[in-house]
């Protein structure tokens, strides 16, 4: 009869631990270094500012591969500056719960001038 009471942890024993693992949660992307995009004297001349949101992808290195506007500033000078500054920005890729590699992020660049 004791043996019978012993099956289950016996069986629980051999299946492995009754605990659960917390699953993987997602990593987000890190910015390493963002230098400052130049702001075209064109654009500063004329007054024009505003926020270019640039679609990049990224190498598993964290180097951004290729640029595209995802959002336009409105101005194309800015756009340009945008795409071209953000190509010497490292970014650590953010990862999925299950490790696999975010390839692509938007990245916000503002333009402003000081008052």
């Amino acid at each position: 009869m004791r043996l019978i009471a012993l099956l289950p942890f016996i069986f629980l024993a051999a299946c492995g631990s009754t605990s659960t693992k917390a699953p993987p949660t997602p990593q987000a992307a890190h910015l390493l270094s963002t230098p400052k995009p130049e702001y075209p004297t064109t654009a500063m001349q004329g007054g024009q500012q505003g926020r270019v949101v640039v679609k990049a992808w990224l190498t598993p290195d964290g180097e951004v591969q290729r640029t595209a506007v995802d959002r336009s500033s409105g101005w194309p000078a800015l756009d340009v500056a945008a795409l071209e500054g953000v190509k010497d920005w490292k970014i650590r890729p953010a990862r999925t719960a299950d490790g696999k590699m975010v390839d692509t992020i938007l990245l916000p660049v503002d333009f402003r001038l000081k008052d």
